[in-house]
This record gives C-alpha cells, structure tokens and sequence, in this order.
C-alpha cells in the first residue's frame, strides 16, 4: 500500500478511490466481479514483482474510473442529480490535470533533445554500429537511422547476458554477434534497480553492467554527459580515459 501513490499520482489516487467507493456500494455481484477483474490484472504483476511503474497498473484506473460511475447510478431520477454532476466535473477536472502533466513531460523531454546531452551522444555515434542501453531509444531523437538495442532486439539469454555480465568474453560475444559497437549506460535506477526488479525472480541473479563495464579493458569511455555514460566497444589502446 504503501507505493500506492508512486504508483497512481495524486490525480489517479482521487480516481481510484472513487472506483473503490463505487464498488463498495454497488451490489455483491457487481463487487464480486471488480474483485475477480483486479485480481486477474494484478495476479501476474504480484507473482513476477513486477516494478511499481504506473504504465503497468494503468489498466487498473481506466476500471477504476469505470467503478466510480457507480457511485451515480443511485442518484439517478432523484434531488441528487448535483451530485453526479459534481462527480463528473470533478473526473473531467483531474482528466484536465493528467493532459496538463503529460504536456509538461512532453515539453521537459524536448527540451532534453534540444540543449541535453543527446545531440553530443549521436554524433560520436557514427560509424555503424549498434547501441544497447535501457534508454538507448532517446538516440532516436536526434537520428532515427541508430541502431538501438534494449530488450528489445535481442533474444531473452542474450539480454541477461549482458546484464548480468558473466564475464568480457561472454558480454562481447553477444554484442558483436548483432554489430553492436556502443553501450550507453544510464542512472544506477535505470540500469540495475529497474532491471533487478526481474532478474532476481526469474534468474536470481543482479544485473552487474553498471559496474562491470567500466573495470573492463574492453571497453573505453568515450563520453561522460550526465546522467549518460558512452562506452565503445574496442580501445584503441589498453590506456583507460581518466
């Protein structure tokens, strides 16, 4: 409960109230049913320990929003008919808040294209080859013909692979295999919280990356941009920048 609001935001904590309150007094078939719904959606997040990002739980305010409906059906044909328009105005109010944030996340990640770190990062990308990172994609901001590899690209071992890092050999193996030259390395919540959150269930096994990559002499640190580490694959030299 307690990463409840993490979750929600304060706009869709006040919209999944209302849906528990709509539940609460709708009738037992009804609430037999929302029991049933939220179980079936949160069943496979509890069992892998999914991570407490709101685009995983999203579903959950579209039927809570659904479920605070209910709370006007009772007043239907009745003196309370302000009631439910209060309820109504005040969903379109927060749905007005949530376009408002979204348009501001929008506009902070322009920005981040237009005076970040990003221009710099793409243009010492040019010889190729792959990039792989949990925020590679932001590369295709600025040049959409990168190639970027994530989860996605990449097979299931071959991704663990190069988290977890068994060794150089290993990790190189899968990169050049897919001509992947460059390894973009991101915060420490991106790149091993975020991606511990599966790897301990399902491998038990921490992602070692972070770390690993910068003791390597297989690798050379080509840019530090905050909060962006670049890395190329294939040192000129054994001599590591300082």
């Amino acid at each position: 409960m307690r990463h409840l609001p993490r979750i929600t935001g304060r706009g869709g904590l006040v919209v999944v109230l209302l849906g528990l309150a709509g539940i609460m007094v709708s009738r037992p078939k009804v609430r037999r049913f929302g029991l049933i719904a939220c179980l079936y959606l949160l069943a496979p997040l509890v069992v892998a320990r999914g991570p407490f990002l709101s685009r995983y739980y999203s579903p959950l305010f579209v039927g809570a929003a659904i479920a605070a409906a209910l709370l006007l059906a009772p007043s239907v044909g009745r003196i309370a008919r302000g009631v439910s328009l209060s309820l109504v105005a005040m969903l379109l109010v927060l749905a007005l808040v949530n376009l408002g944030s979204t348009l501001k996340e929008i506009r902070v990640e322009q920005a981040k294209v237009l005076s970040g770190p990003y221009r710099q990062l793409a243009s010492l990308v040019d010889d190729g080859g792959g990039v792989i990172g949990a925020r590679s994609a932001y590369l295709l901001f600025v040049d959409p013909h990168i190639r970027t590899y994530g989860s996605q690209f990449l097979s299931e071992r071959e991704y663990v692979t190069y988290l977890t890092w068994p060794s150089d050999e290993a990790v190189v193996r899968v990169l050049r295999a897919h001509r992947i030259r460059w390894v973009l390395i991101m915060t420490r919540r991106w790149e091993v919280r975020y991606n511990n959150a599966w790897l301990l269930s399902a491998y038990e096994k921490p992602a070692r990356h972070y770390f690993s990559i910068d003791s390597s002499p297989q690798f050379c640190l080509e840019l530090e941009a905050p909060p962006f580490r670049l890395y190329k694959l294939g040192c000129p030299s054994l001599e590591r920048p300082g």
